[in-house]
């Protein structure tokens, strides 16, 4: 009969044989040196991304019973189809997209399809981040090179006459 003292005692033993093993600690080590490398791929090569979303609002609905009747102006300019253009860019990313990740140094280009009046706003979120500069061009919406801080989103809103169809340029994709 075998007695639960010496029971113990005898697991005690095949687990002392199992933790002084050569097999289970350069499996250990195996496995560190595995988190270790990834750990460092990881945080010297992180992922940035950065979304884009575009809507669209118009400022007047068409009604035929004011057809010449409503004049819109901008600036002492006629606008004949008045649009409000949301422009925004978030960071997804675990981190910042700083200045220098733009391909180099050039802006994000916006193409408006539609004959933009002015650039009315840039807000951020969190609001105590800055915005990336940005100028219109044209028909273009230029934006940066700027940090863009992890987890931070930019809208800028534009006054466009027109229908517009917003796209990026080719050279952004």
């Amino acid at each position: 009969m075998i007695s639960v003292a010496s029971g113990i005692s005898d697991l005690a033993d095949d687990l002392g044989r199992f933790w002084k093993s050569d097999v289970f600690w350069g499996a250990v080590a195996a496995l560190a040196a595995l988190g270790a490398i990834w750990a460092t791929l990881r945080a010297s090569h992180p992922r940035r991304a950065l979304s884009y979303d575009f809507n669209v609002v118009p400022l007047v609905q068409r009604h035929e019973g004011l057809s010449g009747a409503l004049e819109i102006c901008f600036n002492g300019n006629a606008v004949q189809g008045p649009h409000i253009i949301l422009a925004g860019l978030a960071n997804s990313s675990r981190r910042d997209i700083s200045s220098s990740h733009f391909d180099q140094s050039a802006p994000i280009k916006i193409r408006i399809g539609a004959s933009v009046l002015g650039l009315l706003s840039a807000k951020t979120y969190p609001e105590s981040a800055a915005a990336p500069t940005a100028t219109v061009q044209g028909s273009e919406l230029h934006i940066g090179p700027g940090r863009i801080g992890r987890g931070e989103c930019v809208n800028y809103a534009l006054l466009v006459d027109g229908q517009p169809n917003c796209t990026l340029t080719d050279e952004d994709l």
